[in-house]
């Protein structure tokens, strides 16, 4: 064996272990800040995290107005600086090099298949100052923009910047509840700005928020003039009709808004996790898939503070859409085409994701792909029910059933229920699974390319909305996915929003004449007024539906409606 086929597979294995190390690491995200206050945000898979080092794909230093060089069927990329003409070498065998004669620290792997470079290592190349405590920012020193002053007059709070930014809108969010209002501006430093009059709430090197309370109920406009920004704040009354907090962190409060002159009414079930000892998971109708109930029955028999509907369904079966995961077991497939699914990981955190995935079957020494789970199917697939399948298990003698049972088979014969705790796999035609025998071990995985943490629970819906703070930019395809009436329509929307520590679920009334109702692109800007990050729907129209207990707190339009699925705000066992 050659000298460089074992490098090749040392690398391969410390690479592997240092992935697996990785696994017990959060997820991070990396911020670019420009001069202007623009930015743009990476996530997985174009960065990594691994045993505490943030990693970076060699593709996207290109966003960093960096050269970026290699040669067909080669791994080694070569790094310019532009500004300075200097060359990284970078192998994921032989390590980094700087203008072909000097080593340079710094770690380079490969993963899924692309080539990794540290950041700690090649922003400092590039020029940037780089740094990484709760969120990774990189950024030119000397020309980011700061925050100069802070201070408050009355119902008058102006912000003195010390330069022109990208856009007011952008840069500060506003959200006011009742007579209390949260100012978050984003990306600014406000180390040494000077406060007067303004409480400064959570801040970090680019993000700072800021509380005000009043002594009546407040509405808002922002006036940009030059390197200012002034809110002036307006006592609005009777907006704010109902508010109450229900646990620590986590309150719920319903608003009259008005929005490019509709009129909205719009309740709101807000999570801060840094405060609120919570899980939100999906719950499935009492008597199981293929079958709808009540939301407030859902949160009433489970004890839960609250919750909203959640996947969109069919209603001729009442199965849901899309992939549904519940405490660890997967109970739906995902939808042909991707789309948003909402996820909670082992460690409670909470993300919005959007890649292909598919569930692999393993039974023995054979590998599946999973085509459905509790769906009925006429097609040659591998379809998996669940102990929360109710239904009779449909009999056909061109399939072959396998049951299983403590994650081991232990039948190939027909059988009408799953077993508590177990699943019956049906193989059609019966000819792919006889290799299977009695005792082989089963699993069933859900793979999600590029993110590497355990999930726990996961429900699909959508369209995405917000993805970093800025709205989808091609809708082309939401269009095609979703159809007319979904985008255009002016329905009732329940929607999930992420904001910087806090869990949003909205349910903005319809069909009627109070609350007319929002459009997909009337909706993503009232989203992003709001100042989230992240944003999907779940299904709307006559299924959105917000329960507090059991109690309705919205108005649908139709009455409480029956769904099958549901996601609940339930406090830690």
């Amino acid at each position: 064996m050659g000298v460089l086929s074992v490098l090749k597979r040392k690398v391969n294995l410390l690479i592997g272990i240092l992935l697996f190390i990785s696994v017990f690491v959060f997820s991070q995200e990396l911020y670019f800040i420009q001069s202007d206050g623009n930015y743009t945000r990476f996530r997985e898979p174009d960065i990594s995290l691994v045993s505490g080092k943030l990693m970076l794909s060699v593709d996207i230093l290109t966003d960093f107005n960096a050269g970026v060089t290699s040669f067909s069927g080669s791994n080694k990329f070569y790094i310019i600086n532009k500004e300075s003409g200097d060359t990284l070498i970078v192998d994921p065998y032989t390590g980094i090099s700087l203008n072909f004669l000097e080593k340079f620290d710094g770690l380079v792997m490969t993963i899924n298949d692309k080539v990794f470079i540290s950041a700690d290592c090649v922003f400092p190349f590039l020029g940037f100052t780089y740094i990484s405590n709760e969120r990774a920012y990189v950024f030119k020193e000397n020309s980011m923009v700061r925050l100069l002053n802070a201070q408050m007059n009355l119902r008058t709070v102006s912000f003195e910047f010390s330069s022109q930014f990208f856009d007011v809108n952008s840069m500060i969010k506003v959200d006011t509840k009742g007579n209390e209002a949260d100012i978050k501006i984003f990306p600014a430093n406000a180390d040494d700005a000077t406060i007067r009059g303004i409480i400064l709430k959570n801040n970090d090197l680019f993000y700072s928020e800021f509380n005000i309370q009043f002594n009546v109920p407040v509405d808002y406009r922002i006036v940009k003039d030059g390197k200012t920004a002034t809110i002036y704040f307006s006592h609005v009354d009777p907006y704010l009709e109902e508010i109450e907090v229900l646990s620590q962190g986590v309150q719920w409060y319903r608003k009259k808004e008005v929005f490019e002159q509709s009129t909205l009414k719009v309740t709101y079930l807000e999570v801060d996790l840094k405060e609120a000892d919570v899980k939100i998971v999906p719950e499935i109708s009492f008597d199981g898939m293929g079958s709808r109930d009540k939301l407030s029955n859902m949160v009433r028999k489970n004890f839960a503070i609250g919750g909203v509907n959640a996947s969109y369904f069919d209603p001729s079966t009442n199965f849901p859409v899309g992939v549904l995961i519940k405490d660890g077991q997967i109970e739906s497939e995902p939808f042909y085409y991707p789309r948003p699914f909402f996820v909670r990981t082992d460690k409670n955190t909470y993300h919005i994701l959007e890649i292909n995935t598919e569930i692999h079957l393993r039974v023995g020494g054979s590998l599946f792909l999973v085509k459905g789970v509790n769906k009925y199917s006429q097609n040659g697939d591998v379809i998996v029910y669940t102990d929360n399948f109710k239904k009779l298990i449909p009999q056909d003698a061109n399939r072959e059933y396998v049951v299983i049972s403590d994650d081991k088979v232990i039948s190939k014969t027909y059988t009408p229920k799953v077993p508590n705790g177990g699943k019956v796999i049906v193989f059609n035609p019966k000819e792919i699974s006889k290799f299977i025998k009695i005792g082989d071990a089963f699993s069933m995985n859900f793979i999600v390319p590029g993110f590497q943490y355990k999930i726990s629970d996961a429900v699909e819906g959508g369209p995405m909305l917000l993805s970093g703070g800025q709205k989808v930019e091609d809708t082309s395809s939401i269009r095609a996915t979703y159809g007319q009436k979904i985008i255009e329509g002016r329905t009732p929307r329940t929607v999930l929003a992420l904001s910087k520590d806090k869990v949003v679920f909205l349910v903005i009334d319809g069909y009627q004449t109070a609350s007319s109702g929002l459009t997909y692109e009337e909706l993503t800007d009232f989203l992003l007024k709001k100042g989230y990050s992240d944003a999907m729907c779940f299904d709307g129209g006559s299924s959105s539906v917000m329960a507090i207990g059991s109690r309705i707190v919205n108005q649908p339009s139709s009455g409480e409606p029956n769904i099958p699925v549901g996601i609940l705000v339930d406090r830690n066992d």
